[in-house]
């Protein structure tokens, strides 16, 4: 069992404002609820609400509001805000897994404060598993919400097949490799070739040799291996001992070297291969 102990209960319909302004967007304001709640955990500092939509969307927004909005704002404050998609039983096994490594979990369930099937839907984070469930704070009055697995991989596919997980960033300059240079958001190799967002994260997250510099920049590739197509589309950087992936589902991970190139080889030598004659 894991708990983010002291998460904090955010309330959206009745949440402190900043600004001196009234709380303009109160009833749809789960997300930045939701995502204030994280924040605080993991930094230790006050977030509220209204001071979230208000930053990201403007004083005046009224509305619905969507995490990847608040992406770039929550790595201001050393935050990492990502997606993993999926069906609803893969992102219940996935929440389950991210809450023992300290992460608060993001997800969407269909409205349940409004009329059945009027299509809304509502957002509430995850701070605490049990042996088949998982707890949730609701913003929405500020209550613990709490049901087995299966009713939660029901409400995430009947709503968005997609979970969002809140990390602190690993930045400690003391990883960044020999001769690189990082300026908090871009690290640079001394060949030139820059690493960011997750792949960054990942190479000061290892012991990574000095000498493993990216031969090329980040890109888009579809799809992502020949050995492997069930991965579908996805990003890529090619190091010289090493090669980087993305895709939404697996976030950051190695590629398979070995697997790769054996099954690029056999596709080489089917396109060199003389064609057969014609019966």
């Amino acid at each position: 069992m894991s708990e983010l102990r002291n998460f904090p209960f955010k309330n959206q319909l009745n949440s402190p404002t900043l600004d001196g302004h009234p709380d303009e967007n109160r009833g749809l304001n789960c997300v930045p609820s939701s995502i204030a709640a994280g924040l605080q955990y993991l930094t230790g500092k006050p977030f509220e609400p209204d001071e979230l939509k208000d930053t990201v969307y403007g004083q005046s927004y009224r509305g619905g509001t969507s995490a990847l909005a608040f992406v770039s704002y929550v790595a201001t404050h050393g935050i990492r805000l990502f997606p993993i998609n999926g069906s609803g039983a893969y992102l219940v096994q996935m929440a389950h897994q991210h809450l023992v490594l300290g992460h608060p979990v993001i997800i969407t369930e269909p409205d349940p404060y409004g009329h059945p099937g009027n299509g809304l839907l509502h957002v509430v984070v995850f701070y605490k598993d049990l042996p088949g469930a998982l707890v949730a704070m609701d913003p929405f009055g500020a209550t613990s919400k709490q049901a087995p697995d299966a009713l939660w991989a029901a409400r995430i596919d009947a709503a968005v097949r997609q979970i969002w997980i809140m990390e602190k960033q690993a930045t400690t300059s003391a990883n960044v490799p020999q001769g690189w240079h990082d300026d908090g958001t871009t690290l640079t190799a001394p060949n030139g070739n820059k690493v960011v967002k997750g792949f960054r994260q990942y190479v000061l997250a290892h012991a990574w040799h000095p000498e493993n510099l990216p031969l090329e920049n980040e890109h888009a590739v579809h799809p992502l291996e020949t050995a492997h197509p069930a991965l579908g589309s996805g990003n890529q950087q090619v190091f010289r001992q090493t090669v980087l992936e993305w895709t939404p589902q697996r976030n950051v991970f190695e590629m398979w070297t070995g697997l790769e190139l054996l099954a690029l080889r056999a596709k080489i030598s089917e396109l060199q291969s003389p064609p057969k004659p014609a019966a």
